[in-house]
């Protein structure tokens, strides 16, 4: 996982000091809702934080992944909606790898299960918003002037 990009230092007044100017030279008149972007970035900062915890690779069956994490979610009364042994099919579709509840995994499951539990335990319009956020963010790569501008920040420099 590449979240550790996402880590945000800021404040307030410099989110609105930025959203005003692309809304302002992009020539946006619907407001924006700000309220929202404070709470996001903390989550985004608090999913880092998770994926970072250091721990040693561990092995384990798909099987095995499965049942720790079903027995993961259990102690904080929740149902997980996680399929291991789908994922790693679907992630090795099309290739000459056959995952079965049998295949062995190396892992740092606790970073996996930190990165989990916080989005489990997270608001889910912070996480909507971050999931938004970052879909954005990527779209700005490959789209148009405009929105390559937005991304590079050329659309918040005052003109003359």
């Amino acid at each position: 996982m590449d979240i550790g990009q996402t880590s945000v230092n800021t404040n307030g007044k410099d989110l609105e000091a930025f959203f005003g100017s692309i809304q302002k030279n992009a020539g946006l008149t619907k407001p924006y809702r700000t309220e929202q972007v404070g709470s996001m970035f903390r989550f985004l900062n608090t999913l880092n934080s998770a994926s970072h915890q250091q721990s040693k690779i561990e092995k384990g069956t798909v099987a095995q992944i499965q049942q720790k994490t079903d027995e993961f979610f259990k102690q904080f009364n929740a149902q997980s909606n996680i399929n291991w042994l789908e994922f790693f099919q679907q992630v090795f579709a099309g290739t000459e790898i056959v995952v079965t509840k049998e295949t062995e995994v190396l892992a740092n499951f606790v970073s996996v299960f930190n990165v989990l539990y916080t989005i489990a335990a997270s608001d889910q319009r912070d996480l909507a918003n971050a999931l938004n956020f970052q879909f954005a963010s990527v779209l700005l790569q490959e789209s148009t002037v405009l929105l390559d501008d937005l991304n590079t920040f050329k659309c918040t420099e005052e003109p003359g």
